[in-house]
């Protein structure tokens, strides 16, 4: 099972969240808003069976991973750059 519909309910939520409260780039968002219709649609969604995902998914997945930690790093830098009198 890839993912399960309660988890990319919760990941919908949060990146939204995120994405609003500036944590989150727009491309980021944006591609994990994509994939995230593409996993509702995924025939390996509550399939019950673990360790099944398509390459393809894996290889976005890691993007994503990256995306999300360089908008972390920038995040945190903006925050450092705004307490710094």
């Amino acid at each position: 099972m890839c993912i399960s519909s309660r988890h990319l309910e919760f990941l919908e939520t949060t990146t939204k969240a995120e994405y609003e409260a500036g944590r989150l780039g727009y491309e980021t968002w944006v591609r994990l808003e994509d994939q995230g219709e593409r996993c509702w649609e995924c025939p390996l969604r509550d399939n019950g069976q673990h360790g099944d995902m398509f390459e393809a998914c894996r290889v976005r997945l890691l993007r994503f991973h990256i995306a999300v930690k360089r908008d972390d790093a920038r995040y945190l830098a903006q925050l450092a750059e705004e307490s710094t009198p």
